[in-house]
């Protein structure tokens, strides 16, 4: 694993490397220079939210062998498992009556570039607490999600982080593939 990375040169005469683990989790991984490491391994420090994770995972652990990296950032996903949000049972309800009303007006009267395969996280509106799901091909199509009855901490993470597109994305892309599959499986077929 770190022989696939690019290490770049610190100010403090080492070499340094960053590496995503997704969740806003990252590692920095460095060697030489005052790095706590030898020959055969490097100081690596927990970042989150670019800035080293001392809650989580505490100070950068130094002597660190590639293996021990690689169980570090299996121990990274594993937790970012248990912290995962969902994002889609809270609104499938929503959601499913959205997609029902807009496969039977794609199957009715769509053209391609209308179907409900390209829908997508279209945003969020602060002030009536809703979520745009749009099509990227056609901005005329695209339904609200109501999220203002949802708790605090999910409503938090549509006003205050930007990953959570990318999260919220992925959730929804399977739901979207999924609903396809058992409601309308010869939706896109010509």
């Amino acid at each position: 694993m770190t022989k696939d990375l690019e290490f770049k040169p610190t100010d403090w005469g080492g070499h340094a490397a960053y590496v995503d683990v997704g969740n806003n989790y990252a590692l920095s991984i460095v060697y030489g220079g005052i790095a706590k490491c030898d020959e055969n391994t490097f100081e690596v420090a927990v970042m989150y939210k670019h800035e080293i994770d001392y809650k989580g995972f505490g100070d950068p652990l130094g002597y660190q062998t590639p293996e021990q990296i690689e169980q570090l950032i299996q121990k990274i996903k594993n937790k970012n498992m248990e912290n995962k949000v969902d994002y889609i049972t809270p609104i499938k309800d929503q959601l499913d009556e959205n997609m029902h009303l807009h496969c039977s007006v794609f199957i009715t009267i769509g053209s391609q570039i209308e179907t409900p395969r390209y829908y997508n996280y279209g945003g969020y509106d602060e002030e009536t607490k809703k979520i745009k799901i749009r099509s990227t091909q056609t901005d005329r199509l695209f339904f609200w999600v109501d999220i203002s009855d949802q708790s605090e901490e999910y409503i938090g993470d549509f006003m205050y982080t930007i990953d959570i597109v990318s999260e919220f994305w992925a959730q929804f892309k399977e739901y979207r593939t999924n609903f396809l599959k058992e409601n309308y499986p010869t939706i896109d077929r010509n």
